[in-house]
């Protein structure tokens, strides 16, 4: 998954923000080594991504998916939040 992400990352830094009327930002948690974090945001499978707006969690993907189907789900919620 990690590749996919990154992945994800560098397509809305090069495409994402300015389209979203700010920017996107992305980072990467082990959840090993933060053990609180899963259960504060309701995570229960690796691997997920949570989407924040406004320091508010909007939604939780969780499983593994292809870039593309990723970046449609992210745009979908970005439009959603605007």
């Amino acid at each position: 998954m990690k590749p996919i992400y990154l992945q994800l990352a560098d397509y809305f830094s090069d495409n994402g923000g300015s389209h979203f009327g700010g920017s996107v930002h992305f980072g990467i948690v082990d959840i090993a080594q933060s053990p609180t974090i899963a259960p504060q945001y309701g995570i229960k499978s690796v691997p997920s991504i949570a989407l924040f707006h406004d320091a508010r969690l909007v939604d939780l993907i969780a499983g593994e998916y292809q870039l593309s189907s990723l970046i449609a789900k992210i745009e979908n919620k970005l439009l959603c939040s605007h």
